[in-house]
């Protein structure tokens, strides 16, 4: 009895490791194939999910991931919505029943960064799906430039570099929210929300710190993507 105790212990572990270790192998094989014999899957699960949080996972699975991640983004793009949309009479009503107005700013934001998040996790775990189900193939150099110069964090994406993709990804999310705040409707929301910016945000220091910092986002995610993609080709 007990050396059938050990024996299926030693078992349990045996395939714990072997779940553990696979994806790795697969990846470390992967380096080794020529073209011809990888996947485009991965690649194409993460462009999915870049476009539709949770549609990569609906391709790769697992299927529930990308059900939920997609029922969650819809929801939260409803919540927005219908915040935007009544606007104008919810800042009453909130003052009505003595709730503060920057309330509902606050509910708007926490449901924008609320999509981002979800997108950006939707990228990166479709990809990771992909490539522990098939080999992942790496792009011309050319192909992730051009990706990345459409959207921050597409090339790397691409390329693999999963960790890079999601700090691009959350960069352009953050800029994009920095953005809507500057703009015309977005700064007559916080005005009736009684969360005006200061003069120097809206009109000198603020933009001028927002087109720099988005032009620089976008010259280092293009290098960024040429040059991972360029490095994983020679390996």
């Amino acid at each position: 009895m007990d050396d059938l105790e050990v024996y299926d212990l030693g078992e349990a572990d045996g395939k714990r490791l072997r779940r553990v270790l696979a994806p790795k192998i697969r990846r470390a094989r992967a380096r080794h194939l020529p073209p011809s014999r990888r996947s485009p899957v991965p690649a194409v699960a993460g462009s999915l999910s870049l476009l539709l949080p949770g549609s990569g996972q609906l391709l790769v699975g697992p299927l529930r991931v990308g059900i939920l991640l997609l029922s969650a983004a819809a929801f939260f793009a409803a919540f927005v919505w219908a915040i935007l949309a009544t606007f104008d009479r919810l800042i009453p009503t909130l003052d009505l029943l003595g709730v503060p107005p920057q309330v509902a700013v606050i509910a708007l934001g926490v449901a924008l960064l609320s999509i981002g998040a979800l997108h950006t996790v939707g990228v990166v775990e479709a990809h990771r799906v992909g490539c522990d189900a098939a080999e992942a193939s790496v792009p011309h150099p050319a192909l992730t430039g051009i990706a990345s110069l459409l959207v921050p964090g597409w090339g790397q994406m691409l390329g693999g570099h999963r960790g890079r993709a999601a700090t691009l990804l959350g960069a352009v999310w953050a800029l994009s929210l920095a953005w809507v705040a500057v703009s015309p409707p977005g700064q007559r929301i916080l005005s009736l929300a009684g969360a005006a910016l200061p003069s120097w945000a809206r009109d000198g220091f603020g933009p001028v710190v927002l087109v720099s910092l988005t032009a620089v986002t976008w010259v280092l995610a293009v290098y960024d993507a040429v040059a991972g993609a360029h490095t994983e080709q020679g390996r």
